[in-house]
């Protein structure tokens, strides 16, 4: 199973904050990849780190078997990778997600990464979970 699958939705051409929100979710999640790994470390590292900074980003706004299936996809795929020793550092992540960012209810629904002269650029198309009409939504 491809832990990293995730359902397409066509990026919108300008950017949107949310009235609920201050600031970009590109940059909040670009700010919390770098707790896994550093802008300047190699683009599919990177890419990677911002696949699994995604997948923690949305855990918290499952409902609590969804969130439990996502716990085992991750799971499964640090065994597979041979690396059931980041289960500590996975957890630690999923805290701080919910520590620093606890009342951002924006789900990911997509987004694109590309690289720029100044470093990478994360486009983002999410749904504000705390809007009524985005409330009915079951991923």
């Amino acid at each position: 199973m491809n832990w990293f699958s995730r359902p397409k939705f066509k990026l919108p051409g300008q950017a949107v904050i949310s009235p609920n929100y201050s600031r970009k979710i590109s940059d909040i999640l670009l700010e919390f990849t770098q707790e896994i790994v550093s802008a300047e470390s190699p683009p599919d590292i990177f890419g990677i780190a911002v696949e699994l900074a995604v997948l923690l980003w949305n855990t918290p706004l499952l409902p609590e078997i969804g969130q439990a299936e996502q716990m085992d996809r991750i799971r499964a795929w640090l065994a597979d990778m041979k690396r059931l020793d980041l289960q500590t550092e996975i957890i630690r992540l999923l805290e701080l997600r919910r520590s620093r960012y606890g009342s951002d209810h924006r789900m990911v629904m997509d987004f694109k990464l590309e690289y720029e002269t100044k470093g990478p650029r994360l486009t983002v198309t999410s749904l504000d979970m705390d809007r009524p009409e985005n409330r009915s939504y079951k991923p």
